[in-house]
């Protein structure tokens, strides 16, 4: 069976158009016992039989049903220095695991790599497997934690070979043993055994994806699916010897417990079942032929499959390395890997005749039996030769090291080659360093009086903003912003696509085909269809001043248009609340300007002014964490924070600087009850907190919250969720998230119930912001005219104002700056369709002029009659005369009045196909112009290109008349 699959694989975001394919390679003849542990008479090791009989589990599943991965924290390399592992009751209770108990006891000296940091997240398990230094032992304990490079590792339980279950079951804790039995709490069983390991449903270097040959284990919502009316002694299955709160389990299904083996039944052709993604047949494979084990509760609506996490790399991150898209998806969110584990798990069944009388028959078979009895569906695991070859200094387990990229949001591997290996510093530290002499417009931009670039004043008033509700549910997201500021790439068409935020694909142009503008773009730069995500964009134009922005961008691969549903215009639509008028904002696009308004749909505000820039809150070459020096922007969640009031409408439904709020605002979307909380606001955190006095655990949540103190985050769109977004700069080379995983080791972003030191200080850093009350238009002219002594509020600026630009814009290299993409152009917006015959030239400019300048060049000699038809005394053709008298028209023009276009179709290829055309009353009624009356009356037969299509278009009131020029020419 061999399938293939087109995929992108990034590489420093320079994509590689690879195959990649899942192929039933022949079994091997020998395995490396660190790689696929224990004997072949473990329960991960053995085949499902032939006689394995099968019930339907009834897991349900949709696209609100989560895919997690479990990480698994596995330390198999026994050279590293032997250390001692402390005991920390804080277990997964509000207490630090960062901190050894006060009676200092050692709970297992252990091999440990000093680098490895863990933080303390307590909605992680971190389970853990040691190989102890004789490089047989096998102990297991659980969470681990190591919080830094100063303070020791710590672990709550260490489990002990001898599990009492009615009478005491005694196992060898080797790793050439049966491994049956270790860390995971909800059943008893191990840590190591069937745990997803790197290189597994990866490719391999000629891209073929080969089988795993070993049972897998998985989490699901055990309340949901575990069989109730349960007691302590029957709550799980063999081979489990425990379960964890039984009392709460619903489940109908007497066969469906903790300890169940789930395995596709041999009823599916794993070919035939509408899989996706390569991964997903690999997947389906081994569960189908191994199947998987519930292991413990994901405590959640979520599957949770078991991978692995040592000192070198997190399996998650590799397999989004090879494959471009996540391991695991928020609910709502969906890749092509996801959907195939949701389908699966949908498919799953129990096995029921698996049990330990069973087990010992098949045991004692020597090869010819598999799980449930019968002949193995596969050869049984291979010998393990050669024994133990003594590991070298560096970690046995030689994964693609690859920094974290959590969930997604993201569009890309981002690293440099050289750069891919966290390299996290032995010491960082924030240091409030003095304020920079000049700046780089391209790292900061817009003028010193910019909303971003202004400090507060010490005259700022503030009202606590009341984001209360952060605990654990509360996810710390980004909104990446793709910031493209070589204007050298190619001048490339970006198209319209109405996808937007709805069902349909990002990666389509709408038809007909609609140019909504040309801007310089690095042609292998990939934005996938992420349709919860914002992805504005911003160009700096050839000019090198001119900044333009879109929203949401897409370019999904090389045979498919860039899109976006708008382009911004400088002209800004502003509903003002004095008078409920409307007026227009206008405002330069230009890098140097003031840069208030852009892509954000949610306020108007700017896609490229308050991004965390590359580098901001990252350490330098000597570890120093700098300030940064301007504001920041987020998203909030409207219906939980977002002002609403019964009289709200578009004149007040926001609050300066912005000039708009979602189209969706009323009467659903928000529900807020603080009326300084809405789009626009300015957060901070006031002045009377001490930010190295709030609790905060981590370096770079100090930085930031210098920053909110000093500079504030502006509120600039709806987060859509329970969630606080970040605004994070993506571009062809890096995004944020991964630098900034390399420089801490721990990721910038947390999905609710998880946490790191970082997104727990994110938490109780939006818990303590105000809004700044009194920063409005007419407070921003009277600070925007004290030339640096005014900060926002009013008052003594906290920090001096931005300093001058240290030079002016470089002339652009010798690249390109002026080459479209060959993609046909577009007609006007309105116009039904792409309609030129493919034998007729299509007008494209040759090079993207700097400047547009119109001129009153002297009149043609000669014209071409197709282009400007009829005599020369045709009323379209006569010139005004200055005899001519006037009369006022008296048509009055106001914001509210429509400017469109009313398309008129010119067919003037006379060479295309005479055709028959039909009569259709339908004209302007309510019934379809598509279908002709009946019975057929011909009309007309004239040339007509046989691809042209011309749709219906009632609903916006087009009146198509056409033109046809006939055979005669």
């Amino acid at each position: 069976m061999i399938s293939t699959y087109l995929a992108v694989i990034f590489l420093g975001l320079r994509p590689l158009v690879q195959c990649y394919q899942f192929v039933v390679t022949t079994p091997p003849t020998s395995r490396d016992v660190y790689k696929n542990p224990y004997s072949n008479v473990s329960i991960w090791n053995l085949p499902i039989g032939n006689g394995a009989n099968y019930v339907a589990a009834g897991i349900t599943s949709s696209i609100s049903t989560g895919i997690d991965g479990e990480a698994m924290v596995l330390l198999l390399d026994p050279t590293q220095p032997p250390t001692n592992i402390y005991y920390s009751s804080a277990g997964w209770s509000a207490a630090s695991r960062c901190d050894v108990d006060v009676i200092n006891r050692v709970l297992i000296n252990a091999p440990f790599p000093p680098g490895l940091i863990l933080p303390d997240t307590p909605r992680k398990n971190y389970q853990t497997a040691f190989v102890m230094a004789d490089r047989v032992t096998i102990r297991q304990g659980l969470p681990l934690a190591h919080c830094s490079t100063t303070q020791s590792p710590t672990l709550f339980n260490l489990i002990d070979p001898a599990y009492t279950y009615a009478v005491t079951i005694t196992e060898t804790p080797s790793i050439l043993g049966p491994g049956t039995y270790g860390v995971h709490g909800n059943t008893g069983l191990s840590g190591l055994g069937g745990t997803i390991r790197l290189g597994e449903f990866i490719p391999d270097a000629q891209g073929i994806i080969q089988p795993v040959r070993h049972a897998l284990k998985a989490n699901i919502r055990a309340s949901q699916y575990f069989f109730k009316g349960m007691t302590a002694s029957t709550c799980f299955k063999w081979p489990a010897i425990i379960c964890g709160g039984y009392s709460s389990y619903t489940g109908t299904n007497q066969y469906l417990s903790a300890g169940s083996l789930l395995a596709l039944s041999s009823a599916y052709d794993i070919t035939n079942i509408g899989l996706v993604s390569e991964p997903g047949k690999a997947l389906a494979w081994t569960l189908q032929n191994y199947g998987v084990y519930l292991v413990d509760d994901s405590g959640w609506d979520a599957f949770a499959l078991i991978t692995e996490l040592n000192s070198a790399a997190d399996y998650k991150n590799t397999f989004r390395t090879a494959y471009g898209f996540d391991f695991f998806a928020a609910p709502g969110n969906e890749n092509v890997w996801a959907k195939d584990v949701r389908k699966l798990f949908s498919l799953l069944s129990i096995i029921t005749n698996w049990n330990a009388a069973t087990y010992n028959t098949v045991k004692a078979s020597k090869g010819t039996l598999g799980v449930g009895g019968g002949a193995p569906r596969q050869p049984w695991a291979p010998p393990i030769t050669p024994l133990l070859i003594p590991p070298t200094s560096a970690s046995t387990v030689k994964p693609s090291p690859v920094p974290a990229k959590m969930p997604t949001f993201s569009p890309g591997q981002t690293m440099s080659p050289s750069s891919k290996q966290p390299q996290v510093p032995s010491s960082t530290s924030f240091v409030v360093t003095p304020p920079p002499a000049t700046r780089d417009v391209y790292k900061q931009p817009f003028s010193n009086i910019s909303i971003w670039n202004l400090p507060i004043g010490a005259s700022a008033t503030y009202t606590p903003a009341g984001i209360t509700a952060l605990t654990d549910t509360t996810s710390v997201a980004v909104d990446p912003e793709i910031i493209l500021l070589d204007y050298t790439q190619p001048m490339t068409n970006i198209y319209y696509s109405s996808a937007g935020w709805g069902a349909n694909s990002r990666c389509v142009a709408d038809s007909p085909l609609k140019l909504i503008l040309q801007a310089p773009y690095p042609p292998g730069f990939f934005i996938p269809d992420q349709p919860r995500q914002n992805y504005p964009a911003s160009f700096l134009m050839p000019d090198q001043v001119t900044i333009r922005q879109v929203q949401p961008i897409a370019h999904c691969s090389t045979s498919q248009p860039i899109t976006v549903i708008e382009a911004t215009d400088p002209a800004w639509i502003h509903h003002t609340n004095v008078g409920r008028t409307s007026v227009k904002v206008t405002e330069s696009p230009n890098i140097f300007g003031p840069g208030f308004y852009g892509a954000h749909g949610g306020s108007g505000l700017s896609g490229f002014g308050g991004a965390i820039r590359i580098g901001e809150f990252l350490p330098d070459a000597q570890g120093f964490i700098k300030p940064v020096r301007h504001a920041l922007k987020t998203n909030l969640e409207a219906g939980k924070y977002f002002y609403k009031s019964s009289d709200m409408t578009i004149y007040d439904c926001y609050k300066w600087p912005a000039i708009k709020c979602d189209g969706d605002y009323f009467p659903t979307a928000y529900g807020g009850t603080n009326p300084a909380l809405r789009p626009g606001a300015l957060l901070a955190i006031p002045p009377n907190y001490d930010i190295f006095q709030m609790g905060l655990t981590s370096e770079p949540g100090k930085a930031i919250a210098w920053t909110m103190q000093n500079y504030g985050v502006y509120v600039v769109d709806d987060a859509g969720w329970d969630a606080i977004y970040l605004e994070t700069e993506l571009n062809p080379t890096v995004d944020y998230l991964d630098a900034f995983y390399a420089a801490y080791g721990f990721t910038f972003i947390g999905r609710e119930k998880t946490e790191n030191l970082f997104t727990r200080d994110m938490r109780r850093l939006f818990s303590h912001l105000s809004v700044v009350t009194n920063w409005d238009a007419a407070n921003y002219a009277v600070v925007a005219a004290s030339n640096g002594a005014l900060g926002v509020g009013g008052g003594a600026a906290r920090q001096p104002w931005a300093p001058p630009f240290a030079s002016l814009i470089k002339k652009p290299t010798s690249k390109s700056t002026s080459s479209p993409s060959a993609v046909p152009a577009k007609p006007p917006s309105f116009s039904p369709g792409y309609i030129m015959p493919t034998a007729a030239p299509i007008y494209m400019p040759t090079k993207a002029p700097t400047t547009s300048q119109f001129v009153v060049s002297p009149a043609p000699a000669t014209r071409n009659v197709y282009k400007s038809p009829f005599s020369n005394i045709s009323i379209w053709n006569l010139p005004i005369g200055a005899g001519a008298t006037y009369a006022a028209t008296g048509i009055t023009i106001t914001v509210n009045s429509g400017v469109g276009a009313e398309p008129e179709v010119l067919l003037l290829d006379a060479n295309q196909p005479v055709t028959n055309i039909y009569y259709s009353s339908a004209a302007w009624t309510a019934a379809s112009r598509c279908d002709p009356d009946s019975p057929l009356q011909l009309y007309l037969q004239a040339p007509f290109p046989p691809g042209f299509i011309v749709a219906d278009s009632l609903s916006d009131r087009h009146n198509y008349p056409a033109t046809f020029i006939m055979s005669d020419k």
